[in-house]
């Protein structure tokens, strides 16, 4: 992952992320309730979710465990609440949610609901706050 911090005229390379073998998909994710805070998702062989509190120099791993439930070529979306960033969500297949920033995570739904494939699988691409939802 590289970074800028004078709009786009250099970029730095964060060291604090390895590499990975059998990445599907990755998102980025920030939030303006604390723009210091950089969330970086990768999902396939191996499913971490990282966390920057310093706009993307450094970041460390807050999740490894399969959050997203398989499916991570199509979908998985990955947002932070742009009013709170305790309220982090992830999701493809399942849908799981943080509301202590990060420390833990709890899947809300689940892809498989028992009815024959494809009937049974609910798909995540995108997660939208409002003012009202998750505060």
């Amino acid at each position: 992952m590289i970074k800028s911090s004078n709009s786009g005229e250099t970029f730095l390379e964060s060291v604090s992320i390895p590499s990975f073998s059998g990445t599907q998909n990755s998102l980025l994710a920030t939030t303006p309730s604390n723009p210091d805070e950089v969330y970086f998702a990768v999902c396939g062989s191996t499913n971490r979710i990282y966390k920057s509190t310093n706009k993307g120099t450094d970041f460390s791993l807050i999740n490894s465990t399969d959050l997203v439930g398989g499916q991570y070529w199509y979908n998985f979306a990955l947002a932070v609440n742009p009013n709170n960033n305790n309220f982090i969500a992830v999701g493809g297949l399942n849908i799981s949610i943080s509301t202590n920033n990060g420390t833990d995570f709890t899947t809300t739904t689940s892809g498989n609901v028992g009815l024959p494939a494809p009937a049974s699988m609910f798909i995540q691409v995108l997660f939208v706050f409002t003012h009202t939802s998750y505060q």
